[in-house]
């Protein structure tokens, strides 16, 4: 189904060394960003 509908590709923002400290498991939501104005 995920090839019949391709979307965004979360995996190129996230840090592959973010890992949740209770879980092990990869840090996969959340992702911080930093908006800044245009021209900036």
């Amino acid at each position: 189904m995920a090839a019949a509908h391709p979307g965004v590709n979360t995996n190129a923002l996230t840090d592959d060394g973010a890992i949740d400290p209770l879980s092990g498991n990869a840090v996969l939501n959340g992702i911080p960003v930093e908006v800044t104005p245009a021209g900036v």
